[in-house]
């Protein structure tokens, strides 16, 4: 647990923040391993990854980042991973396209490949 002062979370949303629980200092039990919901209230909201990340890099608070783009900076020391074995629940990638019954074959490959792909490569 982290001090209520150290409690600010750069976020895309209020509310509940889905996230699956592996550390080994989880303390029930019973969620280790499992989807939980921690409530986020920070004093920055965004909507992209990168207004995040650069929130984050001016020391407004904690941001959940996709690997590309802390991946650098952290290997730069510009940032440092906390919570490393918290993971964000649900999917990395949605692909968002027409429901239709006749998907056209090109759409239907690219998403048959990104489901592939993913499921060999998960993102962390």
């Amino acid at each position: 647990d982290l001090p209520a002062a150290e409690q600010r979370v750069i976020a895309a949303k209020q509310g509940p923040l889905p996230v699956k629980a592996f550390d080994a200092t989880v303390t029930n039990p019973a969620w280790k391993g499992k989807p939980v919901s921690v409530h986020v209230s920070g004093p920055v909201r965004v909507n992209s990854p990168v207004a995040a990340m650069h929130a984050a890099l001016h020391g407004l608070g904690f941001a959940v980042l996709p690997s590309y783009l802390a991946g650098p900076l952290i290997a730069a020391g510009r940032l440092v991973p906390v919570l490393n074995d918290q993971l964000p629940a649900g999917p990395s990638l949605l692909a968002v396209y027409p429901h239709r019954r006749h998907l056209a074959g090109k759409v239907r490959a690219l998403i048959d490949h990104l489901v592939d792909w993913f499921a060999a490569n998960p993102v962390r």
